[in-house]
């Protein structure tokens, strides 16, 4: 552990970030990644922001509506060809660890990742999260997802899923007016920004999510949470509203993040 931080610390050397990458992890379902797209571009000028869209295994048809999304946004577009008998979570464990894969190719030096179905609801303050990452080279990643986490409709997970113990805030640091909260939590594989050095740890052969949250959580236990929520995930709200409207889904208190 001491030594992975020395290494970030003299590797880094408090710079600034100088380039920022947004992957994008799509399968199927292109009206979600328009609306996706649609609100990024909206809320965030995108300049000096470079989208790598990675279609992990769409059928023919999507694959071809894919890359006119990815000619209407100017973003690059990636097919990852995935095996049909793998299991539906095996299929999107592939799909991210490709996506860390392509993301290293590129020259950015911070990486904000995404699956198709986070919609976002405001300006993502890229210099404040830069000099929050590069301040706290003991934090690995940001998560940028809806930020309440007490199981509810529109809350997250409140465990750490290594620990199994109940996520609880309790520090606060403020960069440039923009808060950060910080607790013990475990990788997340979508929602989050990360610097390359962290993502350069993860680019090892660990191929299910489970397994990365415990490598990960090894060096980097303590994480932050960007306030307020910059992205909400729209496929589990609308599953929902249409359960509710069906009269399936009565417990409110279950967890889908």
């Amino acid at each position: 552990k001491i030594s992975w931080k020395i290494y970030l610390k003299n590797k880094c050397g408090g710079n600034m970030i100088k380039k920022f990458t947004v992957g994008i992890l799509t399968n199927n379902r292109n009206d979600m990644l328009d609306e996706t797209l649609m609100s990024i571009k909206l809320h965030n000028s995108l300049e000096g922001i470079d989208i790598l869209l990675l279609d992990n295994g769409s059928c023919q048809i999507t694959q071809i509506e894919n890359q006119k999304i990815a000619h209407k946004y100017n973003l690059k577009y990636i097919y990852n060809d995935v095996d049909n008998c793998l299991s539906l979570n095996e299929k999107i464990e592939k799909g991210h660890n490709k996506l860390i894969c392509e993301l290293l190719k590129t020259k950015a030096d911070t990486f904000c990742i995404l699956e198709d179905d986070w919609k976002c609801v405001g300006k993502i303050p890229l210099d404040a999260c830069r000099k929050f990452l590069y301040d706290n080279l003991d934090i690995g990643q940001i998560r940028i997802r809806d930020f309440r986490y007490d199981d509810s409709f529109y809350g997250g997970s409140s465990l750490n899923f290594v620990n199994l113990k109940k996520i609880k805030f309790n520090k606060k640091e403020f960069v440039n007016g923009i808060e950060f909260d910080i607790a013990e939590m475990h990788w997340v594989n979508s929602c989050q920004i990360i610097r390359r050095d962290s993502l350069e740890y993860m680019s090892t052969e660990i191929h299910s999510e489970m397994k990365k949250m415990q490598y990960f959580y090894e060096i980097f236990p303590k994480n932050a949470q960007l306030k307020p929520g910059i992205f909400y995930h729209i496929g589990p709200q609308r599953i929902r509203k249409d359960l509710r409207a069906k009269g399936l889904f009565v417990n409110e208190n279950i967890s889908q993040n």
